[in-house]
């Protein structure tokens, strides 16, 4: 995990290094309107095109136990991440956006209180998608992401292709 903050901390310099401090922007969001306040991030604008998100994703799901029908599996997954976009300059409200991500995603899963895994992977995601600017603050960012981390469900690597709605409001 050093070895990747070390390297996102180097693109980020090298992409900022040209950019006066005017031109980086903070900004909060989430990146899933559906579930807000599990899935949150802090990012910079760094000039006209590029922002950089840290990301935290936590959810959670209890479903019936396979060992006993009278008991609950819960499995509680998270992940902390960092995004890079680039947002595609144009001359409207909608600016298409493509972004690549890397993080680290930890599963828990206990069945009837008895821990069956408890698992730690790295995990990264590509995303394509556009940004609706409603005010020049205040963006609403629709988006086709996939997922990849090696953590095993059935003996598979766990992928994602998924649609998301997130939001963004700069300061």
């Amino acid at each position: 995990m050093k070895k990747i903050s070390l390297l996102v901390v180097s693109a980020v310099m090298a992409v900022s290094a040209g950019v006066s401090a005017q031109e980086v922007r903070p900004y909060i969001g989430t990146t899933n309107l559906l579930n807000p306040f599990g899935n949150a991030a802090v990012g910079f604008h760094i000039g006209e095109n590029f922002r950089v998100e840290g990301n935290m994703n936590y959810t959670t799901a209890t479903t019936q136990s396979f060992t006993n029908s009278d008991a609950n599996r819960n499995t509680n997954t998270s992940y902390v991440g960092v995004t890079g976009f680039y947002d595609f300059t144009t001359d409207s409200m909608v600016r298409p956006f493509v972004g690549l991500s890397l993080g680290n995603q930890t599963r828990n899963v206990k069945d009837n209180g008895n821990t069956i895994t408890d698992t730690s992977s790295t995990w990264f995601g590509g995303q394509v998608g556009v940004a609706f600017g409603l005010t020049e603050k205040f963006n609403l960012d629709l988006a086709v992401k996939y997922d990849y981390t090696n953590i095993k469900d059935a003996d598979k690597p766990d992928t994602n292709l998924r649609l998301g709605l997130g939001a963004r409001l700069a300061f």
